[in-house]
């Protein structure tokens, strides 16, 4: 089993007291192109090769749909626990 280190670079925009959208960087990349997995509320961008640097929370949304953007199970886990502390009340439970 490869060691892969869980890190993320979580951005909340605010405005006015107002949630604007967060950003959930899953890893470094230029995005390739853009993925609208549901219209006005999330997106995907992705790279070159296909693999998925990070996603734009627009508006409330399920939980899973976010989550099952990712294929590694331990990232998964770890983005769960973090959508969770961060988001709370603007995700659905997963």
């Amino acid at each position: 089993m490869s060691s892969k280190l869980l890190e993320f670079e979580f951005q909340v925009r605010v405005d006015d007291r107002t949630f604007g959208g967060a950003y959930v960087k899953l890893r470094r990349g230029k995005v390739h192109h853009t993925e609208v997995i549901k219209e006005d509320i999330l997106l995907a961008d992705y790279d070159k090769k296909g693999r998925l640097l990070g996603i734009d929370i627009l508006s409330a949304v399920d939980a899973s749909l976010v989550i099952e953007l990712v294929d590694d199970p331990q990232q998964q886990s770890a983005l769960k626990g973090v959508l969770k502390n961060r988001l709370g009340d603007l995700l659905k439970a997963a």
